[in-house]
């Protein structure tokens, strides 16, 4: 809706609002991190990786997504700056970076993520309100006489990537607002709640494949890529086996209980 701060062609407001997700997630993981004797210097590595491995994740989903497309346009391939990330891709890839950081710092691997999946929010939250300035991610379509109050419509742009000719669900402030809603649940669940290292990370993982879900039913971006064309989108596919390995994980794991039972089934 507003793709450019105070006008100027070349200051997308998308990106700056990206730029202050970053900062503020970071940060906040910095403030988590001292209270669980993490050092500053790994998690700033961490989010360095995360962040670079992250866009490159959601870039190969997005190309997945398209591959006919891009089969036949293959050099635009890397042509990020117009677009093309699967936040979904982005969140994996980052996981599996900082596994993999984890591990050859040695690192408390489950202390370690619950301490950045808990800033995730914040971050994917700003992000979505990127989403909407820039008019992507944009909801379905309100066609009928009586416009609900809560309707949007998006401004006559030549450039807009949002249709300009009908009202619109908010689908980006609403998934901004589940976001920090996901939030607000993991700093109260890991002051009050959690006994063991790794279950905010668990129940990170199901509160946003759950929201995410359930989002994709008032999406109207039909190029966001389908499973099943027009039933189960690619996210949605992603989420279930993600939220039910998760609850799995939420309900079965206490940190070297599970780990010990494990190996002693194994003997």
């Amino acid at each position: 809706m507003y793709p450019n701060l105070l006008g100027i062609s070349y200051l997308h407001t998308y990106g700056f609002l990206t730029g202050i997700a970053i900062v503020a997630a970071m940060y906040l993981a910095t403030v988590l991190g001292r209270q669980s004797g993490i050092k500053e210097k790994h998690l700033n590595r961490l989010f360095f990786f995360g962040i670079v491995l992250g866009i490159l994740g959601g870039r190969l989903l997005h190309v997945i997504q398209n591959y006919e497309y891009f089969l036949k346009n293959p050099s635009e391939i890397l042509m990020i700056n117009q677009g093309g990330l699967v936040i979904y891709g982005a969140i994996i890839m980052a996981i599996i970076t900082w596994l993999t950081y984890i591990k050859m710092n040695k690192l408390p691997t489950m202390k370690t993520l619950d301490v950045l999946l808990t800033s995730l929010p914040l971050g994917l939250g700003i992000g979505r309100i990127g989403c909407f300035a820039a008019g992507c991610c944009y909801g379905y379509p309100i066609l009928r006489a009586d416009v609900p109050w809560y309707a949007i419509k998006f401004p006559e742009r030549s450039d807009s990537i949002a249709p300009t000719d009908h009202y619109v669900f908010p689908s980006q402030l609403v998934d901004a607002a589940y976001n920090f809603l996901i939030l607000a649940i993991l700093l109260v669940f890991r002051k009050k709640f959690q006994k063991y290292n790794g279950q905010t990370s668990w129940l990170f993982l199901i509160l946003y494949g759950t929201f995410r879900s359930i989002s994709e039913i008032y999406r109207g971006d039909t190029d966001r890529g389908f499973v099943i064309q027009g039933y189960i989108s690619t996210s949605q596919a992603i989420s279930i086996p993600i939220v039910l390995f998760a609850l799995y994980m939420l309900i079965f794991y206490k940190g070297d209980k599970f780990v010990t039972q494990n190996c002693n089934l194994k003997k």
